[in-house]
């Protein structure tokens, strides 16, 4: 009997076991193919700077070396694009042309009251199943951009810790400059923290929509206000380092200082009463409609949900924007007046001849 025969219910039980099977061996490979993608992305750069420097003096062509590096990164890009695809057109059935939505199954399982009480049951099992499965995909996804990006700032840290573990050796540093370090560490390990705890946001929906235990509430709601908590602090930080650097060009003048500060207390205080407000909102099951965002398009909530949580978002988009002009304002008038003292220089040293 061919596929595209099968009644509805039938078909949600074939793409049940598709989506079990997809869970249990495609899932894993494609977060491993992910963080791949994430590290050759950022050590093809770097590995090509330093090829391009240490073969400049060497009778090592080396546009040929580089060309090799940044080839193998299309090809991983190329093949994790389309692994990608392949996973979403599985997801929606394309691959065994079952085009089946929920709504779909939805409409036959609620419509199916001749059938005897087994058979109800049955039905309702099926149609929980594949709504379970729909809500463990929705939170895959996100992980797989997750897993990406983690990838490329676990290599990148990789190489800032080595850097600075070397120079901790050789030299001692204040603890003014052991700022940035420091914070990149902590920031680090917050995103290390945030994968951690939304992998088994995907992996126990799977494994109840397989027919696994249930997902206690209390489970879920811990698991959404810890993404948040370290979502909102590692901005936070990410702030901070921004702000620091604008202080640091402006030789940690007065304004610079006081002008931080309070766009960091600030950007500080919205995302603790955004992380107050959405938890109490989880809590009772639902978000006041006076704060809720009805085209918020997240599947687990952190500031498109409430006016407060907007509100941080674009504090922290303005604080980086207004500290990246004026430290770019500082650098060029520092560029300026010393080319204008340059060439003073050199006019009196003509004009003296």
């Amino acid at each position: 009997m061919s596929l595209p025969v099968l009644n509805t219910t039938q078909q949600a039980q074939v793409l049940e076991v598709l989506f079990k099977s997809t869970a249990s061996s495609v899932a894993p490979l494609l977060l491993l193919e992910s963080f791949i993608l994430g590290v050759f992305c950022a050590y093809v750069p770097l590995a090509s700077y330093v090829l391009w420097v240490n073969l400049k003096l060497t009778s090592v062509p080396r546009a040929p070396s580089i060309a090799v590096l940044w080839i193998s990164l299309v090809a991983i890009i190329m093949h994790w694009a389309l692994s990608l695809r392949q996973f979403e057109s599985t997801l929606a059935g394309s691959s065994l042309e079952i085009p089946l939505t929920f709504s779909d199954l939805l409409f036959v399982v609620t419509n199916a009251r001749d059938r005897d009480a087994a058979t109800l049951s049955a039905y309702r099992n099926i149609a929980s199943s594949y709504f379970n499965y729909g809500v463990a995909w929705q939170a895959f996804l996100p992980l797989i951009t997750e897993t990406a990006l983690l990838g490329f700032a676990s290599a990148l840290f990789a190489v800032i810790a080595y850097i600075g573990f070397w120079q901790s050796c050789s030299q001692r540093r204040s603890s003014f400059a052991l700022f940035i370090p420091a914070m990149a560490s902590l920031m680090y390990t917050f995103s290390l923290l945030h994968w951690i705890v939304s992998l088994p946001n995907f992996t126990l929906h799977a494994a109840n929509a397989g027919g696994g235990p249930a997902i206690p509430a209390d489970f879920v709601f811990a698991i959404s206000v810890t993404l948040l908590i370290l979502l909102s602090f590692n901005a936070v930080m990410s702030d901070s380092i921004v702000l620091w650097r604008m202080c640091v060009v402006w030789d940690r003048a007065r304004p610079a200082v006081i002008f931080a500060a309070t766009v960091l207390v600030t950007t500080l205080a919205l995302n603790i009463a955004n992380i107050v407000v959405i938890a109490a909102g989880l809590r009772a099951g639902k978000f006041d409609d006076a704060t809720v965002n009805s085209k918020d398009t997240e599947f687990i909530t952190t500031y498109g949900g409430t006016t407060i949580g907007l509100a941080a978002a674009f504090i922290s988009l303005a604080s980086n924007l207004c500290a990246t002009i004026l430290g770019s304002v500082k650098y060029c008038t520092q560029n300026t007046s010393a080319q204008a003292r340059l060439v003073v220089r050199w006019w009196n040293v003509l004009w003296s001849f």
